[in-house]
């Protein structure tokens, strides 16, 4: 019996989930996937184009909204660089995308990882052991 992979995996590394968030991170980390294999260059830079219903196809798991909303968030923390002027038609709406790789965070320190309150505040063993005394 399979445990559980039974298709192409998406890989993640639990850093850039950390400073992304878990959704944006899985968006960017398939995107650089399709970034290193596309043919399409513009202005110096490796695209992908996609419509939302391409998207939702790569991310059967995600409603049109999530998507919507994960790609906004990218391109407002400026991650995610997209266009619609690379296509022959002006009617077309179908979005370029590329990672802007320079302001994208390369690494974490430990210290940057968000605490966790209710951890943070339970009481120690040497505590607790105290005051049932």
């Amino acid at each position: 019996m399979k445990l559980l992979i039974n298709e192409e995996p998406i890989p993640l590394l639990p850093s850039l989930a950390i400073k992304v968030g878990l959704n944006a991170a899985l968006f960017l980390q398939q995107l650089h996937y399709r970034l290193n294999i596309s043919k399409n260059i513009r202005d110096g830079h490796k695209w992908v184009f996609n419509t939302y219903d391409d998207w939702i196809e790569e991310f059967p798991f995600w409603s049109l909204n999530t998507i919507k909303r994960i790609t906004y968030d990218l391109e407002q923390k400026g991650y995610l660089i997209s266009t619609s002027k690379h296509n022959k038609m002006k009617i077309d709406n179908t979005k370029w995308y590329r990672i802007d790789y320079e302001k994208l965070p390369s690494s974490y320190k430990p210290n940057d990882i968000p605490s966790d309150p209710i951890v943070d505040a339970a009481p120690s063993q040497h505590e607790t052991t105290a005051n049932s005394h």
